[in-house]
């Protein structure tokens, strides 16, 4: 597999991405006031970013990455939208 493959995958996972990026944000942004709450939610963000991209490269060593782009971001705009989902609900209603 080239590099170009792993570039895809990994572009069409930004949209999860840009939302684990915003739970990272709201994590340090509430620290003050929730501080446990924002520590789980923060090592979950980096925890499940880094196992991504380890799946992602690991997918490509081996040759796994699919040619259908375009059906991988739809799945990660899905994703995207369930996490946020994760979000509201982690940070949304704390007063």
């Amino acid at each position: 597999m080239n590099g170009s493959g792993l570039f895809v995958a990994i572009l069409t996972q930004i949209p999860v991405y840009l939302v684990w990026l915003v739970g990272v944000i709201l994590a340090f942004v509430g620290w003050k006031k929730h501080p446990s709450v924002s520590l789980v939610a923060l090592i979950a963000f980096v925890v499940l970013f880094f196992l991504d991209l380890m799946a992602l490269i690991i997918d490509a060593r081996n040759g796994m990455i699919g040619s259908r782009p375009g059906i991988a971001f739809l799945e990660a705009l899905i994703r995207a939208g369930a996490w946020g989902l994760v979000l509201t609900a982690v940070f949304g209603w704390r007063k």
